[in-house]
């Protein structure tokens, strides 16, 4: 049964991959930054105002070379097929030395600069849009993989809704889940390199210009319009959702299909469209636009009443996670440079 269920995850995985780019156009959050973020790096952001840079057609400038992009990673190439494959990909990485990295050093008067020189110094450093994971104490992440198998996944394309008060409401997680259900029932065929940076280049398009009036994408190396390839996508996912529709009595999964397809239809309606009216229509730069929507997400939790049982409950897991990492700490008998040494030291 588990290795039944790690395959079937990595199927979704490689869907995932093939079409995270819908959800970065339906939910981008980040179509501009502070201009004070890009002193003195690279850029081809266009400036707004005297505070701010963006691009027009911009949704999720986080996931970009702004954003969670590494140099050193680009050279990566991680096969999502098999398990095995997976964990050799990243295990490769962990091995190779990176020059750039190792002109830093590991260590300047005293003071330790990295873990290692390494392409990746350890798993979750890798920017994935979307992670295979398992939990387990005191081990490594991939040796957790490699002996138990996909326990579940982490999608992490997501940018916050700077107009939710906890960033994501049912709607979209109603969504998510339509998506993620069609990405595992869906066809999904083994993926090779050049399809894999076909997916990277998509998302790199719906990023930097998933608002743009006619943008095409790359589906098996043929041009496609996004809002036909998106049209397309929710039509089959409208299928998933009526499956869970069914297995939970209600509308919502199906309603939810129809609120993303208006954005589809209207870029405006997207968040990174409005995020930019609002700045243009206010006058607002960047920065002051997240600080009003950080102080109104905080006006909204402090009139907000927490029923007296569930504050009770975050209360004593809150004293019972304390106490164990108390008794875990009491517990070490090694130095953290031994502990790093270990950690270097790492086999599968």
């Amino acid at each position: 049964m588990q290795d039944f269920q790690t395959r079937h995850y990595l199927r979704l995985i490689r869907n995932y991959h093939r079409y995270s780019w819908l959800l970065v156009y339906l939910f981008g959050a980040s179509p501009a930054v502070c201009s004070c973020f890009t002193a003195g790096r690279e850029h081809d952001l266009e400036k707004l105002d005297e505070y701010t840079h963006y691009k027009p057609y911009a949704t999720c400038l986080r996931m970009g070379d702004l954003g969670y992009r590494s140099d050193a990673q680009r050279s990566i190439y991680v096969c999502y097929n098999d398990i095995n494959n997976y964990i050799d990909s990243l295990y490769a990485a962990l091995s190779t030395p990176y020059p750039a990295y190792e002109a830093i050093g590991l260590e300047k008067d005293g003071k330790k600069l990295q873990i290692n020189t390494n392409l990746l110094q350890l798993e979750n450093e890798f920017y994935a849009t979307i992670r295979p994971k398992r939990v387990g104490d005191g081990k490594r992440p991939l040796a957790l993989l490699k002996a138990h198998g996909i326990q579940y996944v982490e999608v992490r394309a997501l940018d916050l809704n700077p107009f939710l008060p906890v960033g994501i409401n049912s709607e979209q997680i109603d969504f998510l889940d339509a998506f993620l259900l069609y990405c595992l029932l869906s066809d999904s065929p083994w993926c090779e390199q050049a399809e894999s940076f076909e997916s990277v280049q998509n998302l790199s398009l719906a990023v930097n210009r998933g608002r743009e009036p006619g943008l095409m994408l790359s589906r098996h190396e043929q041009a496609v319009s996004l809002k036909q390839w998106a049209d397309e996508l929710l039509q089959d996912i409208q299928h998933a959702a009526a499956i869970l529709d069914h297995a939970h009595m209600n509308s919502r999964y199906s309603n939810s299909v129809r609120a993303q397809a208006a954005k589809v239809d209207n870029p405006d309606l997207t968040p990174s469209a409005q995020i930019l009216k609002i700045m243009r229509e206010e006058g607002v730069p960047f920065c002051k636009f997240g600080m009003q929507a950080s102080e109104q997400t905080l006006a909204h939790f402090a009139e907000s009443r927490m029923l007296s049982a569930r504050l009770d409950h975050f209360t004593a897991a809150s004293a019972q996670s304390l106490a164990a990492q108390a008794s875990i700490e009491a517990q070490d008998t090694l130095s953290f440079d031994e502990f790093l040494a270990q950690w270097n030291d790492y086999r599968l």
